[in-house]
C-alpha cells in the first residue's frame, strides 16, 4: 500500500507511549527523500533508512554498498527533515566501515549494523530457489558473529553511535552488541522465537547480569570490549 498508507501504522504505535522510529527506503535518492519527509510528517521521533535497496537510477547499484551513493542519499534525507536519521548498514560489501564514514561525513545521526546477509535456499526437488527473486535475506542467530563484529569495528573507527541488530533473542545476545559498542540494539526475529513479551525478557535478563556481575549502569558495559 505504501508510505500514503502508513499514518495508520504509525498513530498505532506511538499509543505505545515509546518514541517511534519511521523505518524508510526508496528506489532513488528522491523517493528516499519524499518517503522521508511524509514519514516526519506522520510525527515519529526518527528515521531509520534501508539502505539495501537497488537505485535504478544508476545500473541496480544497491544503496549502502558504495560511499557515494550513501553519502548521497543520506544527505538529501538529512537536508530534507528535522528529525533524527538514522542510516541501517548492509554487511553485503568491501568495507563497511568506509560506508559508515560516508554516513559521518553526510552529517547522520546514528547507522544500525546489520541488516540482512545476501543468502539462497534451493528447493532440490523442484531444483531452483525457494524465493520468486532468488536471492533474499539472512537474519536470526545465524548472523548475531558478523553484526557484532561490524558494530565493534564502527564503533572503533568512528564517533557515530551505533544501534546493535542481528540475532538478539536473550539478554547475552543484547550485552554482546553493548559490550562491542552499541548504544541500544533492536530485536526482530526473536520475536517470533520468544513472542512479543521477549523484550521484557531480554531486559531483565540484562538486569540480572548486571546484578551477578556488580555493573551499576549500562554505560559500565557499553563499549567495554574496545579496551
Amino acid at each position: 500500500q505504501g508510505i500514503a498508507e502508513f499514518g495508520c501504522e504509525v498513530a498505532t504505535a506511538k499509543e505505545g507511549g515509546v518514541p517511534v522510529i519511521g523505518s524508510v527506503f526508496g528506489f532513488s535518492v528522491r523517493e528516499f527523500v519524499s518517503v522521508a519527509a511524509t514519514m516526519e510528517d506522520y510525527g515519529v521521533a526518527a528515521i531509520e533508512l534501508n539502505l539495501s535497496c537497488p537505485n535504478v537510477g544508476k545500473a541496480g547499484a544497491f544503496f549502502g554498498t558504495g560511499e557515494e551513493l550513501t553519502y548521497e542519499v543520506v544527505k538529501a534525507v538529512k537536508d530534507s527533515v528535522s528529525v533524527p536519521v538514522i542510516a541501517k548498514l548492509t554487511a553485503n560489501t568491501g568495507d563497511l566501515v568506509a560506508i559508515a564514514k560516508a554516513c559521518e561525513r553526510a552529517e547522520c545521526d546514528g547507522v544500525t549494523a546489520i541488516n540482512t546477509l545476501k543468502a539462497m535456499k534451493i528447493d532440490i526437488k523442484a531444483g531452483m530457489p525457494i524465493l520468486g527473486h532468488k536471492i533474499g535475506g539472512l537474519s536470526g542467530p545465524s548472523i548475531k558473529p558478523v553484526g557484532v563484529a561490524s558494530v565493534y569495528e564502527i564503533v572503533k573507527e568512528t564517533d557515530l553511535p551505533v544501534m546493535g541488530c542481528g540475532g538478539v533473542t536473550t539478554g547475552e545476545d543484547a550485552i554482546e552488541y553493548l559490550m562491542a559498542g552499541a548504544s541500544a540494539v533492536q530485536i526482530g526475529v526473536g520475536v517470533a522465537d520468544r513472542g512479543i513479551s521477549i523484550f521484557k525478557k531480554v531486559s531483565r535478563e540484562i538486569e540480572e547480569f548486571m546484578v551477578e556481575n556488580n555493573y551499576k549502569s549500562l554505560k559500565e558495559i557499553i563499549g567495554v570490549a574496545q579496551g
